[in-house]
């Protein structure tokens, strides 16, 4: 197995961001251990905030939603700079980023070229009992067009 030296891992902004008890989510640990010890190891942290709601259109705009959207946008990336600081805390070199953009596999896909990713890693997301078995739609799209080698991690349930 090749070695890993830049990994992407894509966080959910409202699932895979740390709880109150600082667990890192499962994707980053995957990633870490893929790292191993690796001192010039590099891990890209990359969480989508678009919001339909949130974007500029024909029937909504205005200061309001220029305000909501940036406080959005915040929130989402204190959560990301909260896994970034778990992940330098263990001594990695680590880098976080927020893109807002639809849809979601193209701007992950577009990471994944500009950092140079030797593998992107996303956490697979079940719906129900029967749903466990299939893929969304981002997922399915990053299979079908991502350039970069994918993992896809699935929880243990």
């Amino acid at each position: 197995m090749q070695p890993f030296n830049r990994i992407l891992v894509v966080l959910d902004g409202y699932e895979d961001l740390p709880a109150a008890d600082g667990k890192l989510p499962g994707e980053v640990n995957k990633a870490l251990r893929l790292l191993g010890n690796s001192k010039k190891a590099e891990l890209f942290l990359l969480t989508c905030g678009y919001e339909k709601f949130l974007q500029d259109s024909y029937y909504n705009f205005g200061d309001e939603l220029k305000v909501l959207r940036e406080e959005h946008c915040k929130r989402l990336e204190e959560k990301l700079g909260e896994v970034a600081e778990l992940v330098a805390a263990q001594g990695f070199s680590v880098s976080a980023e927020l893109a807002w953009g639809f849809p979601r596999y193209e701007q992950i896909i577009k990471k994944s070229i500009d950092c140079s990713a030797d593998l992107v890693v996303q956490r697979t997301r079940p719906y129900g009992k029967i749903a466990r078995t299939f893929l969304t739609n981002d997922s399915w799209q990053l299979v079908r067009y991502c350039p970069k080698p994918l993992l896809l991690v699935k929880d243990r349930n």
